[in-house]
């Protein structure tokens, strides 16, 4: 399972990496290619783009606000996590995903077998 962390830097108005933040997305969705991704200062406008392949969980955004911090998840079961957050006033999403366990250590179970037991891990973004 591949974990991604990203600060977009985009969360200044006049910050220069907005210039390619469209380049880092391609580069985090396409060549990372994460199962997770917990991202920050992220431009609004493609974060809502990555809700075509991933569950997106964001923190609540004022409507006015044009970067934030999400959570994508793609291919595991994901689920809010409103009982982790770090404070009131905290910018981040908590998530809740069921991840394989690895292989089961039961008597005659081969190591090519596919997983048969998950665990639930939890993300702050």
């Amino acid at each position: 399972m591949r974990i991604v962390t990203w600060n977009m830097g985009c969360g200044p108005r006049a910050s220069s990496y907005r210039k390619s933040h469209d380049e880092a997305w391609a580069y985090l969705l396409q060549e990372l290619q994460p199962h997770v991704a917990l991202v920050q200062e992220a431009l609004v406008t493609k974060i809502d783009e990555a809700r075509r392949d991933h569950s997106v969980t964001v923190c609540d955004l004022d409507p006015e606000t044009v970067a934030g911090a999400a959570v994508l998840v793609r291919g595991l079961d994901a689920n809010v996590a409103p009982g982790l957050a770090v404070s009131r006033h905290t910018y981040s999403p908590t998530v809740e995903i069921g991840t394989p366990a690895g292989p089961s250590r039961r008597r005659g179970h081969r190591a090519s077998d596919p997983a048969t037991s998950w665990t639930t891990r939890s993300f702050v973004g």
